[in-house]
């Protein structure tokens, strides 16, 4: 089976190129969305982590706050990922065995921090999906309502562009138009399907340090 990583900074269009491959008939496992189900399993320890106030009045989690916690605190984010990236890998892997049990020829996996988090060996291809900055700060203001302060943490929380460009095996540019990222989109799926490539990178998951 072979693994294409999906990666970016924040608001550079990763959910767009996912869904635009996934009409293409690719599948897509998308790492935020493990996160997102995962939440409130592992509610119990981020309460105890970051205390009663992570709680909304209805007793679920209060993800914007937690969000401006992790966003302004370095170590808070990195207790954050201890408790959650077990538990978010361990899903995806057990996702990506039952592909690999249906037999199915690639899965696209989307994780915006696949560089950061030292997973590039696990996949056989990456791709980056790319915008300037100032498209990024734009984006998040507009999406998720936030002011130029609280979208300049969030993208400086991450690694630099520059960074995942140089492990890139193809950048896809979301600077223009949504017709132009299709473009390159399309491009990228149709050459993967007629090469139709052997993957290798699967394997390695069951010995890697993401499987314990």
């Amino acid at each position: 089976m072979f693994l294409v990583g999906l990666t970016g900074g924040i608001a550079s269009g990763k959910s767009t190129v996912a869904d635009m491959l996934r009409q293409l008939g690719a599948v897509v496992l998308d790492a935020d969305q493990v996160a997102r189900d995962s939440a409130e399993s592992l509610l119990p320890d981020l309460v105890r982590e970051f205390g009663d106030g992570m709680l909304v009045a209805d007793g679920t989690l209060h993800r914007s706050r937690l969000a401006e916690r992790i966003f302004r605190d370095a170590a808070a984010r990195r207790r954050l990922d201890t408790i959650t990236h077990p538990h978010i890998l361990r899903r995806l892997r057990e996702e990506l065995e039952q592909f690999e049990r249906e037999g199915t020829w690639a899965v696209v996996l989307v994780v915006p921090l696949l560089v950061e988090a030292g997973m590039t060996a696990l996949v056989d291809r990456v791709w980056v999906v790319a915008c300037s900055p100032e498209s990024q700060l734009q984006r998040m203001a507009h999406r998720d309502g936030l002011s130029r302060e609280q979208a300049a943490l969030r993208l400086a929380a991450q690694a630099p562009l520059a960074e995942k460009l140089r492990v890139a095996d193809a950048v896809i540019d979301n600077e223009g138009s949504r017709a132009e990222t299709g473009k390159q989109v399309a491009a990228r799926w149709l050459a993967l399907e007629q090469e139709c490539p052997r993957g290798v990178a699967f394997a390695r998951w069951a010995q890697s340090e993401f499987a314990e």
